[in-house]
């Protein structure tokens, strides 16, 4: 009778969540976290402080993981012994998908900089490599869902080969992955199709950034020139008029593209030629253009920027991760206010209320009632909306909700405005993994305000209202002009 040989206890799989902390150094981690910060991708606030902490702590947590003794995944129990954090299991398993997400994305971000041109391979391929199964898995079974659902439109055949091409054979074993490589033959326009394209999202994406100030790119003459080099094969493709028509209006201030994209966006033949991705994208940017008008004092485009919000709330396109950014929020608020549409306001705060953090909710709703509260300049319902209510546990909605209130005690020239000027001070002196520019134009207002009170002269506020009027955007640039 032959002996049985012992059974092997097989190891557990790590999650997506896992794989990614095991790979990734804390370098890149804070890389990571600061791509979430500037807003290219949106993680509700317990992800955020769960990613901060993995920052914070990821000697710790990977030693964990990669402990022999550890052949789990890692949990909601071990990570908050480790970080400090008390989650639930719902609040976990959150963690565990979005904050991979994130990294993908970020990956994604960093190759198309560089200008590569078939990221979804790449991550494909940087799965392998790594042997990170479980994202590997995911990836996979989305990417053959919408192929074999055909959920790109048939004009768009570079994402569908974006999907399948360029990945080295030999060095795929999983056979699932190899069935779906296609025949490639004569698709050069969808391969030239897909590469300008995303070379022109990058080009629009700089200028926006550069001219909010987040970021200072500096694009080449071959930048400037990207529209030339288009092949006429692909001009008439709607993608190409979309992004040609958004890099001329970013670049040049141009009303003409401005205009030619109001149209696009309603154009029913456009529309049927391309996924709801498009229209976000394009009314994000009729956005952006409103709101640049706006703040050279061209108050026409307010009705405009509101009716875009309206249209993106109407196709289901105002959110992010079912959640509405309070930035979002924030602007739409300040853009009513400044046309006297404070019903449409209300009415705005009233229909997101349920696209909030549920944890937040009562948080942000106080924050964009004090803030409409204060445009109105009704500041006494704005402290009232304020004064000792709980703060935010995400830095960016903490830091403008004292904003404000430092704001709300000037106006009402209260005694303990200095004090809660100061505490500001220390509040954002203190953070760490917070992008640098961002720090910056938290401390302005600041320096401002204590400029002021360091010059009774009232005479003198000229040359201070000068200076502001010439400095780059802030927050609370605004108030301080009125206020002086």
């Amino acid at each position: 009778m032959k002996s049985r040989s012992p059974l092997k206890r097989k190891e557990t799989k790590k999650s997506k969540l896992d794989e990614w902390i095991i790979l990734l150094s804390v370098k890149e981690w804070n890389s990571v976290c600061e791509f979430v910060s500037y807003k290219l991708f949106y993680l509700p606030p317990m992800s955020f402080s769960a990613l901060d902490k993995i920052c914070e702590h990821h000697k710790k947590i990977k030693s964990k993981l990669l402990s022999p003794k550890n052949i789990q995944e890692m949990d909601e129990i071990l990570f908050g012994e480790i970080t400090g954090m008390d989650l639930k299991k719902k609040d976990w398993n959150h963690i565990k998908s979005e904050i991979p997400k994130a990294c993908s994305m970020y990956k994604k971000w960093e190759w198309l900089k560089k200008g590569h041109i078939y990221i979804d391979l790449e991550l494909q391929a940087f799965f392998l490599k790594n042997k990170m199964d479980k994202n590997l898995d995911s990836l996979h079974n989305t990417n053959a869902k919408n192929i074999t659902n055909y959920k790109i439109n048939d004009n768009y055949k570079g994402v569908w080969m974006a999907r399948n091409i360029e990945l080295d054979l030999s060095n795929i074993d999983n056979k699932d992955i190899r069935k779906n490589l296609h025949d490639l033959n004569d698709m050069q326009s969808a391969v030239e199709l897909y590469y300008h394209e995303n070379k022109l999202k990058i080009l629009c994406e700089k200028i926006n950034r550069t001219n909010n100030l987040i970021e200072d790119y500096t694009l080449s003459d071959a930048d400037k020139n990207s529209l030339d080099a288009i092949p006429e094969s692909i001009r008439s493709f709607p993608q190409i008029k979309i992004y040609s028509s958004l890099f001329k209006m970013l670049l040049d201030d141009c009303d003409q593209s401005f205009r030619e994209l109001e149209k696009m966006a309603t154009d029913p033949e456009i529309l049927a030629k391309v996924t709801v991705q498009y229209l976000s994208d394009v009314y994000g940017y009729l956005i952006v253009y409103a709101t640049q008008k706006m703040n050279k004092g061209d108050l026409e485009y307010a009705e405009k920027y509101l009716t875009y919000i309206d249209i993106l709330d109407k196709e289901g396109l105002l959110l992010e991760q079912g959640r509405i950014p309070i930035w979002r929020m924030k602007n739409a608020i300040k853009v009513a206010a400044k046309i006297n549409r404070s019903e449409w306001a209300e009415n705005f705060i009233q229909q997101q209320k349920n696209n909030l953090d549920r944890k937040e909710r009562d948080i942000i709703m106080n924050y964009c009632r004090a803030l409409l509260a204060f445009e109105q300049k009704h500041y006494g319902d704005a402290y009232d909306l304020l004064h000792y209510k709980e703060l935010s546990k995400d830095i960016y909605i903490k830091v403008d909700t004292l904003i404000l209130y430092v704001f709300v005690l000037l106006f009402l020239e209260d005694d303990t405005f200095e004090r809660h000027r100061e505490n500001l001070r220390g509040i954002i002196n203190s953070k760490k993994n917070i992008p640098k520019k961002i720090i910056e134009k938290w401390r302005k207002p600041i320096n401002y305000l204590t400029s002021i009170y360091k010059t009774p002269n009232r005479n003198e506020w000229a040359k201070i209202s000068g200076e502001i009027k010439n400095d780059i955007y802030f927050p609370g640039k605004k108030w301080l002009l009125i206020y002086l």
